[in-house]
């Protein structure tokens, strides 16, 4: 038996097993075309020359056309001693699906070998190794000075060993009185030592103690703390070279070799993909009154690519899982928990005796979750970095929002919310390049076209697990920006910035790209037309795939009243008891971008392409007194004392969490209360903060009588795309608010 697929690598079932891109007969010809000619274009004309191919006749019994793309038939001959049942085809090789095949990211990972030896980018996949390694401090910021202070060289020692490096990451950054620098060489040379190994010695620690021989270890010039208030012991970087690698296999001991540098801060519980962490830190981490964070030195060996991201696809039976987070407001340092019971806590996320770090338990909960739900994507929707001074090395904080999920080798994405980019030393633009080198961030994830404002604004196109490979879901994603140009004062924050005018053109133009598909979809099989045809009785109109969107600061459509359903109901649930945290400026988007895109030039079809619009945003309010939701502004205009009291035990409301690292002072409190709603047949969410509707807090903040649970939204894509369901996942594993947003049962009902 052979089996024939008619979609991408068809073959026509013949003795030779003829390609379908293999022409019988060629004819060549050209044409001219005499042009409408001006006064100044006498004898000019258009000529053209074609190319026509005669393709091989496909046999007629062998061809049979599916609902979506071509069926995969099986044509079993008279001599076959085939299986009566064979197993699909697929579009992948050696028998894998079509979405796990290796795909290469030409420009993404570019060759090794092209990459320069002068230029410090630690994500990029050097396999060239380092030749030496010094310390230089300096009385004067690399940034204005640049490498004024690097080590001695001459043109010799730069032929032999690579030119010097500077690590762009400061080993003193909040705990010395000058700069501190590491500086390395690195060559394509293999007839000179290389280095395969460091480890940190304190002064009073002998290189006998370290593995091989003793004459292998040199020590890098210069002390790893100097300048370090207040001042400590020194402390020493050795590294171990290896004989020279001319003349031995490539791939033998390549592996061996140190290829990057980098330095990480915090706790560094999640490192850059391939990375090691140095033995012990550079600087201890502490808490208390004068606390610190840890200065890790971290290394990679050998290359170490960073693993990509399957194509996003729905399961077998139909089915794609969203995880939203939000607002995880992450720091450099661990996060502290403030008015916490850790006795309210589920098992295992924080263990006794030891001091709750709020961005470390909330790490160990967002584990749990994922362990719970699996997901087919967790998206993150702005505020991953807590910004307000906190967040000053946004690659080690971006590292720790993304640590678990990467450790679940699920896909991810991101957009930026309006403090991702404030006080850190990344740009936005940096930010994105570098999470995009980042394991199983999604392929398409992107800055934007250039001509579009942020900083974002990129959609993924999710499709079937067959061989069909149908787009069954659409993905947008967009950049709200952060806070608008215009209107600050030195009493108050700057409004909240729009979605500007190129933002909606961009989605109005891929929304019309997006071509219509047959839905319901029925996933292609090597079955016999006759059978399948059975199971495809059902009505079918030609739309598009329904679409979901995401950015961070909601919309000022998000405070219209809801719909209303034919039986009465009000489709809005949840409690909006913020105050309005949209923009002052409307830019027009729903109206002019998301009601505008329907799903079908069907005139009888009413339906928008986009059915769920999710942001997730945080607000500040100011109280009185830490202890007393009575004077809550938000809360009080909506309330009466008594509904206030029953609000107070039943509700709950978080406090801030990073005291004294992130701006969180008593009088101001973090708020969450979310709503869930349908407008204008569009489903919008809008929360305020990780701890309430959504997902989690900065740092794990609450009080032990009328704490808010902490919890994950849920998007549950089920039916090849036609039915859209959400719930909330709390901190306890409850599951909560329930509702079919589009599809069958889609009434409203929670």
């Amino acid at each position: 038996m052979k089996q024939v697929k008619a979609w991408r690598d068809l073959k026509y079932l013949d003795d030779n097993a003829t390609s379908i891109g293999s022409p019988m007969c060629s004819l060549v010809g050209s044409m001219c075309r005499e042009r409408q000619r001006g006064p100044s274009q006498m004898g000019k004309d258009n000529c053209y020359l074609f190319i026509l191919n005669q393709l091989p006749a496909a046999p007629e019994a062998f061809r049979r056309i599916s609902w979506q793309k071509w069926d995969v038939v099986s044509l079993i001959g008279s001599n076959s001693n085939a299986p009566s049942n064979p197993k699909p085809n697929t579009n992948g090789t050696d028998g894998k699906e079509w979405w796990q095949a290796e795909e290469l990211d030409a420009g993404d990972a570019p060759a090794s070998v092209s990459l320069p030896l002068d230029v410090w980018s630690p994500l990029l996949p050097h396999s060239t190794g380092l030749t030496e390694i010094a310390i230089r401090p300096c009385i004067v910021s690399p940034s204005i000075a640049g490498d004024i202070c690097a080590p001695k060289t001459t043109p010799e020692e730069d032929a032999l060993k690579g030119k010097w490096v500077r690590v762009g990451k400061d080993l003193n950054i909040m705990t010395g009185m000058w700069w501190l620098s590491i500086y390395y060489r690195r060559t394509r040379r293999l007839d000179v030592p290389l280095i395969t190994s460091l480890h940190l010695l304190r002064s009073n620690e002998s290189v006998s103690s370290l593995p091989g021989s003793e004459h292998s270890w040199v020590r890098a010039s210069g002390d790893l703390h100097d300048g370090l208030y207040p001042s400590e012991d020194p402390l020493y970087l050795y590294y171990q070279v290896k004989k020279p690698l001319a003349g031995i296999p490539a791939g033998v001991e390549l592996e061996e070799l140190v290829t990057e540098v980098d330095v990480q801060y915090g706790e560094a519980k999640h490192l850059a993909w391939g990375f090691s962490k140095s033995n012990i830190p550079v600087v201890d981490g502490r808490d208390g009154s004068k606390p610190r964070q840890a200065v890790w030195i971290t290394y990679r060996k050998g290359m170490n690519s960073s693993p990509k991201a399957p194509p996003l696809h729905f399961s077998d039976d139909g089915k794609f899982k969203i995880l939203q987070v939000a607002d995880l407001h992450y720091s450099v340092s661990r996060g502290e928990c403030r008015d916490l019971d850790p006795n309210d806590l589920p098992p295992g996320l924080l263990n006794t005796n030891d001091p709750c770090h709020g961005d470390t338990v909330t790490q160990s909960l967002l584990a749990q979750t994922l362990a719970a739900e699996k997901p087919s994507l967790v998206v993150f929707t702005g505020d991953q970095l807590n910004g307000q001074t906190t967040s000053w090395d946004a690659q080690s904080v971006l590292l720790k929002a993304v640590g678990e999920v990467i450790a679940a080798k699920i896909p991810w994405a991101l957009v930026f919310g309006n403090h991702d980019d404030e006080d850190t030393d990344l740009t936005r633009s940096e930010m994105m390049r570098v999470a995009k080198r980042m394991p199983y961030a999604v392929r398409e994830m992107e800055e934007g076209p250039q001509w579009v404002d942020g900083v974002g604004n990129w959609l993924v196109k999710v499709k079937s697990a067959d061989a069909s490979a149908t787009h069954l879901l659409t993905l947008y994603f967009l950049d709200s920006h952060a806070y608008s140009k215009s209107g600050w004062t030195f009493w108050k924050s700057a409004d909240y910035d729009w979605i500007k005018q190129s933002q909606i053109d961009w989605y109005i133009e891929q929304s019309a790209l997006i071509a219509p598909i047959e839905r319901p979809f029925t996933p292609d099989g090597a079955k016999d037309l006759g059978t399948v045809w059975e199971t495809r009785q059902e009505d079918k109109r030609l739309a598009k795939p329904n679409a979901l969107m995401f950015f961070h600061i909601p919309l000022p459509e998000s405070y219209s009243p809801a719909d209303v359903s034919g039986s009465g109901e009000t489709l809005s649930y949840g409690q909006q008891l913020e105050e309005n945290g949209a923009p002052k400026k409307n830019s027009g988007f729903f109206e002019k971008g998301i009601l505008a895109s329907k799903e079908s030039e069907d005139p009888t079809n009413t339906k928008h392409e986009v059915k769920v619009v999710s942001s997730c945003f945080m607000l500040k309010a100011h109280v009185p007194s830490p202890r007393s939701l009575t004077f809550v502004p938000a809360i009080r205009s909506r309330m009466d004392t008594a509904t206030l009291q029953t609000f107070a035990k039943e509700s709950r409301a978080s406090g801030c969490a990073l005291e004294g690292e992130s701006r969180c002072i008593k009088a101001l409190f973090w708020f969450s209360f979310c709503f869930l709603k349908r407008l204008e047949l569009i489903w919008i969410r809008k929360s305020r903060v990780s701890s309430g509707e959504v997902f989690m807090v900065p740092g794990l903040a609450a009080y032990p009588t009328n704490r808010f649970d902490r919890r994950f939204r849920i998007y549950e894509v089920m039916d090849y795309g036609e039915t859209i369901r959400t719930y909330k996942r709390t901190q306890d594993g409850t599951i909560t608010g329930d509702t079919v947003l589009e599809g069958k049962g889609s009434k409203g009902a929670r």
